[in-house]
């Protein structure tokens, strides 16, 4: 996405687009350093079994992008579960060969970790939630994704510097609606269903869900509760992806 491209938001009532070319788009390259590259099986050297179940989930995905599934939103039952690390392997699955362009969106603020996973340093004051509360006050400051590689973009947010209550905001949604056209798939890691009602809240602006499941840590009564609270208004899939403890808490 160029700075100097046509940008378009969402009007806060009727979710009608239109062109503001004062509000634009900029993107800032990062210099992406894994510190365990391992974990991340869509890299070079990465496990080829893992490397292979995610194309096949993007495969998967992809039959469904006719039907409007462009928007997806990835929780787990309970935090611990993989989530965000599967987040991060779906986006880099979708985006390889530049086949998709790709956002990662960050959406759990209170426990954040993208970028400690993809090893870049977010610019100050340019996390997302922050971004959201600048909005919040009216401001139009241009929009600051992270340039992660030709084809894969990303909103995270900077480690201790957030305002987790941005996600309440209508500017949250608004947000992702505004930002999606420009990408063939926007995937954001969301947060624990039955920690609280946050995933209700992106299950509301989402096409699809994901929910990740950990073999032999999840229950099976936390997953027929977590499919309860977000109930049947999206399509949603389960997704058993383990991911061993020591490693990473998504």
């Amino acid at each position: 996405m160029d700075d100097d491209s046509k940008t378009i938001i969402v009007d806060a009532k009727s979710f009608a687009l239109e062109v503001r070319p004062s509000d634009p788009v900029r993107t800032v390259r990062v210099d992406a350093r894994p510190p365990n590259p391992a974990l991340l099986a869509m890299l070079p050297g990465g496990p080829s079994e893992a490397a292979s179940a995610l194309r096949l989930v993007r495969q998967r995905l992809e039959l469904r992008q006719p039907l409007g599934q462009k928007l997806l939103g990835v929780v787990s039952a309970r935090a611990g579960e993989g989530k965000s690390l599967f987040s991060a392997q779906l986006a880099l699955a979708l985006s390889e060969a530049q086949r998709a362009k790709v956002l990662l969106v960050e959406a759990n603020f209170l426990a954040p970790s993208l970028a400690k996973l993809f090893g870049v340093t977010v610019p100050t004051h340019q996390g997302f939630s922050v971004q959201l509360a600048r909005r919040m006050q009216n401001r139009t400051d241009p929009w600051v994704e992270l340039a992660l590689g030709p084809s894969l973009h990303g909103l995270f947010e900077e480690p201790g510097v957030g305002y987790a209550q941005a996600l309440y905001s209508t500017h949250f949604l608004q947000s992702l609606f505004f930002l999606a056209p420009a990408y063939d798939y926007v995937v954001i890691d969301g947060t624990a269903v039955l920690a609280s009602g946050d995933a209700n809240v992106l299950a509301q602006g989402v096409d699809a869900l994901l929910v990740v499941a950990r073999s032999g840590v999840t229950r099976g009564a936390d997953l027929i509760q977590t499919m309860q609270q977000l109930g049947e208004h999206k399509p949603t899939d389960l997704v058993l992806w383990d991911v061993p403890a020591s490693e990473h808490r998504g």
